[in-house]
C-alpha cells in the first residue's frame, strides 16, 4: 500500500507548480472510466488543476498523462475497497493522508462535489 501511495504523490509532485505547499486530489474509480482532478495551493491560493497550464505553463496532456496513470494505480485498491470516491492530500512537508468515501454518491454527485469543496479547500 505505501508503495501505492509514494507513487500516486511522485506522479502528482510531477505536475505541480514550483512552490506549491498542499494539494488535495479527488479520484472516482471504476474499472471502465475516472473522474480525476485536484487543487494545488501556492501562495495561499487554491488553482485547479485544469488551469495550470494558463497559470504555470504546465501542459494540461502532462496532467492528463498522470490521471491516466493515477487511474491505474489506484484500481487495484477500488476494487478491493470498492469505495465510491477517494481523496488524498499531500502537503509540500511530504505528509500524505487518503480518505474514502464508500457511499454511492452518484444521485448527488454534484452536491457531493460542492460539499467536497467546502471540506477540503480550507
Amino acid at each position: 500500500m505505501d508503495k501505492m501511495y509514494n507513487k500516486i504523490a511522485n506522479l502528482l509532485v510531477e505536475v505541480f507548480p514550483e512552490g506549491w505547499n498542499k494539494a488535495v486530489m479527488y479520484a472516482h474509480i471504476t474499472e471502465d472510466m475516472y473522474e480525476i482532478f485536484f487543487f494545488v495551493k501556492k501562495d495561499n491560493t487554491y488553482y485547479n488543476c485544469f488551469k495550470l497550464e494558463k497559470e504555470f505553463g504546465i501542459s494540461r496532456r502532462s496532467i492528463m498523462v498522470c490521471f491516466d496513470k493515477i487511474h491505474q494505480a489506484l484500481l487495484n485498491d477500488y476494487k478491493e475497497k470498492k469505495w465510491y470516491c477517494a481523496t488524498i492530500q499531500l502537503s509540500s512537508d511530504h505528509k500524505f493522508v487518503i480518505n474514502y468515501t464508500y457511499d454511492d454518491q452518484s444521485a448527488n454527485e454534484e452536491l457531493f462535489k460542492a460539499d467536497w469543496k467546502q471540506t477540503y479547500l480550507k
